[in-house]
């Protein structure tokens, strides 16, 4: 049996990352250098510190979405398109620049056949003792009920994800209607 294909998304949309973000990278580079980086930048965005600080280091690749900050990178992760780019693989691993790998178990994880391990964002119609708007507690409501849940848990948009490709194709594309709703009130 073949293994499965995937490749590590890092997404940024700085020409340079912070010290954090390099020392995130640098550990990423290093645990996970057996398998495709792929950096999703936005169109324009100079690349050239990325390059330099990767060369020798990993197999790295960059693909330019439009986006230029965080509600659109939220947005983006709901598109379809996204998805559609990344279909030469089984697998896509969210690597925020915040986050830090430890251990390349990747391959095995992807073995498991999970459409999705990472975060979930729990909603109530109270976040952080501040009222949701009326509208996006709506649009929440449908969403639940358009799922088949009484839970009211969101997938987080990334930090450390691993999304198989297929799956996230099909629900954005059956989903796009309701999802481009929910963009606009996040």
């Amino acid at each position: 049996m073949t293994p499965p294909t995937v490749t590590v998304i890092v997404p940024t949309h700085l020409p340079e990352p912070d010290a954090m973000g390099k020392v995130s990278l640098a550990q990423t580079l290093s645990v996970l250098h057996r398998h495709p980086i792929t950096f999703v930048v936005p169109i324009g965005l100079d690349v050239g510190w990325y390059e330099d600080f990767c060369r020798g280091k990993a197999e790295v690749r960059f693909e330019r979405f439009e986006w230029h900050g965080f509600f659109e990178y939220s947005r983006l992760m709901l598109n379809p398109a996204f998805y559609r780019r990344f279909l030469a693989y089984d697998y896509v691993l969210i690597c925020h620049l915040d986050a830090f790998v430890f251990k390349d178990e990747l391959l095995d994880w992807c073995e498991r056949g999970y459409d999705y391990i990472g975060s979930v964002i729990y909603r109530e119609s109270w976040k952080d003792g501040v009222p949701l708007s009326r509208r996006k507690a709506m649009v929440n409501a449908g969403l639940r009920r358009l799922l088949r849940t009484r839970r009211t848990e969101y997938l987080a948009n990334g930090g450390f994800a691993l999304k198989k490709v297929r799956s996230f194709l099909r629900l954005t594309t059956r989903f796009k209607p309701w999802l481009d709703l929910y963009a606009t009130v996040a």
